[in-house]
């Protein structure tokens, strides 16, 4: 049931021949750096992990569909960009899809949860304005439908590899309402600002450190949208193409905790835990996925993997100047002891440096914890 996909395996192995290409032409001293815009960010960072780690980063039973070992060896990239490059297709359909539909052969919806309606805070001119409410609801209603169609889909597939189904590789999955039923999208007020002050240049050049507003307009316009084939089912999917690049666990939608991150290969968060490489993201804030928060925790996970990285390079470095010191002070204790056995005293100036030394290495025990 959880089989590699050539959708989710080839993307990596494209990268590899544009960096294999160049590496030849650079030479081994040539720096590869990665460069992801949109859904590009994704790839690269796919590609990066694996090429650091190996096919096991995008393999395990948590995974709704697993990585092939054909992506052993190969080349990392010397850093990574990301301009605009958005959490993944899973975390923007888990966000888009309506909850609102509980039939889905006839696309009957729930007045309760339909993010259309006047009544629940639709503005079909302007920007919508929800209730926390309701807004609570939803965002848990999504990542419940998201987490129904897997089962399905999951039990189709079984199903298809049992050799039961009239096909016998895949099968249409048509989701009615899958896109383009973002609340964000609609409400200006959710998540409208960068999480913490960030560097912002402005039109004149000049540079400034605040609370960055994201200037995406309301789209009322998705009400239509929504219910269309070409747009609000993505023009049709498979049960692989669903699983392997449009499919995520979660609880809440719009609460990061509560999303399995690495439940899908195609999560720029996820993959970014497994990177170490130099990156460089830039957030444009120009589009309903740059203001989705989801771009924001990569950068966030990203940050914290860093100083984790750090804190433990500095404690690393710390350990060693500590043996080494400790080293120095068991040579000097020797060489006390082998004055002492030669002379079977020592000069008043000697057991003033040893008194000092002593005092020196007690205190650094006392602050590294260390017992005499």
């Amino acid at each position: 049931m959880k089989t590699a996909s050539r959708r989710s395996s080839g993307s990596p192995l494209d990268v590899a021949e544009g960096v294999n290409y160049f590496k030849k032409q650079l030479g081994t001293n040539g720096k590869i750096i990665l460069y992801g815009h949109s859904g590009g960010g994704v790839t690269m960072s796919f590609y990066q992990a694996v090429a650091e780690n190996g096919p096991a980063v995008c393999q395990g039973t948590n995974k709704l569909v697993q990585c092939g070992n054909d992506l052993k060896g190969l080349t990392p990239a010397h850093g990574v960009i990301l301009s605009d490059g958005h959490p993944g297709n899973p975390i923007l359909r888990l966000r888009s899809v309506n909850p609102a539909i509980i039939d889905e052969h006839t696309g009957r919806v729930d007045p309760k949860l339909d993010p259309f309606s006047v009544k629940n805070g639709f503005d079909p001119n302007g920007p919508s304005q929800y209730s926390e409410a309701f807004k609570k609801a939803y965002f848990t209603a999504q990542s419940a439908r998201m987490n129904r169609l897997i089962d399905v889909a999951l039990r189709q597939l079984k199903i298809i590899e049992a050799g039961k189904d009239v096909y016998s590789d895949d099968a249409p999955f048509n989701i009615i309402g899958f896109d383009n039923a973002r609340l964000l999208s609609l409400d200006s007020s959710i998540r409208h600002t960068t999480v913490q002050p960030e560097k912002l240049l402005k039109n004149d050049a000049t540079v400034v450190k605040q609370l960055v507003e994201s200037v995406s307009p309301p789209r009322p316009e998705l009400a239509k949208l929504n219910r269309t084939f070409g747009e609000g089912a993505r023009g049709g999917l498979t049960i692989r193409s669903f699983l392997s690049s449009n499919a995520i666990r979660s609880t809440n939608s719009m609460d990061e905790k509560q999303i399995d991150l690495c439940s899908t290969n195609n999560s720029t968060p996820c993959m970014l835990q497994s990177v170490t490489v130099p990156l460089l993201a830039v957030a444009h804030q120009a589009s309903f996925s740059e203001s989705d928060p989801g771009s924001r925790v990569q950068l966030l996970e990203l940050k914290e993997h860093r100083q984790r990285l750090h804190r433990r390079r500095r404690l690393d470095d710390q350990h060693r100047r500590l043996h080494q010191l400790r080293e120095t002070r068991v040579g000097i204790c020797q060489r006390k002891k082998e004055l002492f056995r030669l002379y079977g005293k020592v000069d008043q100036r000697e057991v003033l440096k040893w008194q000092i030394y002593d005092s020196q290495f007690s205190r650094l025990d006392h602050i590294t914890g260390t017992a005499r």
